[in-house]
C-alpha cells in the first residue's frame, strides 16, 4: 500500500514539472500540414495569435498577415517555437483551433496521438519504479 502511494506521489510530482506542457512533436506538425491545405495553413496560423476562447473577425482579418511564400510545416514550427506564441498550451490550443476551423478530424487525431504519448511516458515511468518481483 505504502508502494503504491508512494508511486502515486512520485508520477503527480513527475507530470506536474515534466509534461504540465504537452508539446506537439515534429512528425505530428508534419502530419497536421500534409492534411490541410495552404488556405486552411494559414487560416489555422492566423488564428493561433489570437488569445481569446472565440474566433470573431479580428482573425479573418489577420490571415492577410500570413506569410505566402512560407511552407505550412515552417509556419506551425516558428509559431510551435517563438515566445508567446506556440510555447505552453501547443495541444490544447492547436486541437481548439482546428475545431474552431471546422476539422475536426485533425483534432481528435492529434489528441489522440499526444494522449497516446503521455500515456507512454506515465507507463515508463511506472515501470522504472515497480518491484520486478511483486506481480500486478
Amino acid at each position: 500500500m505504502v508502494g503504491t502511494l508512494l508511486l502515486f506521489i512520485i508520477v503527480t510530482v513527475w507530470i506536474s514539472f515534466n509534461l504540465c506542457t504537452i508539446d506537439v512533436t515534429l512528425s505530428e506538425f508534419e502530419y497536421l500540414a500534409n492534411h490541410m491545405t495552404k488556405e486552411e495553413c494559414h487560416r489555422l496560423v492566423a488564428s493561433l495569435h489570437f488569445n481569446s476562447f472565440n474566433l470573431n473577425r479580428n482573425a479573418e482579418n489577420a490571415e492577410g498577415a500570413v506569410p505566402e511564400d512560407i511552407g505550412c510545416l515552417k509556419l506551425l514550427l516558428h509559431w510551435n517555437s517563438s515566445p508567446h506564441e506556440g510555447r505552453g498550451a501547443t495541444h490544447e490550443k492547436l486541437s481548439l483551433r482546428l475545431r474552431q476551423l471546422q476539422r475536426s478530424d485533425l483534432a481528435d487525431w492529434l489528441d489522440s496521438a499526444v494522449l497516446r504519448e503521455l500515456d507512454e511516458g506515465i507507463n515508463r515511468t511506472a515501470d522504472e519504479f515497480r518491484d520486478p518481483d511483486q506481480e500486478l
